[in-house]
């Protein structure tokens, strides 16, 4: 599920020395994130391969800059989860998964009381 995804992420991340705002900033870029009404879509957000590798590309040169080791790893590890359950084409490809895939309405309401 998303959350457990996310989860792991930012413990790489933490075990590669990246700080909160490292963290935060790394999270959001793949997971988006909501600042009040504004909604940033992440990178698990793109609606095809296509404008994935193309998102990622552009987030590389950053991430290596600020967390080194991070980029490869998400490429070798997460990358394939998020094109084969994440993109938006592959949840439509099944109706009964929600554009985020949580695994219960707790986890999810709890996602969204720690990101407030």
């Amino acid at each position: 599920c998303t959350k457990h995804m996310e989860d792991r992420d930012s413990f790489k991340l933490r075990s590669l020395g990246a700080n909160e705002n490292v963290v935060k900033r790394v999270l959001s870029d793949i997971y988006g994130c909501q600042d009040g009404d504004l909604l940033q879509m992440g990178l698990i957000d793109s609606v095809d391969e296509e404008e994935l590798d193309v998102k990622v590309q552009n987030v590389k040169a950053e991430w290596e800059a600020i967390v080194p080791d991070f980029f490869e790893w998400f490429q070798k590890i997460r990358l394939t989860q998020i094109k084969e359950s994440g993109i938006i084409v592959q949840r439509n490809l099944t109706d009964d998964i929600p554009k985020r895939f949580f695994t219960n309405t707790l986890e999810l309401k709890h996602r969204l009381q720690k990101k407030k």
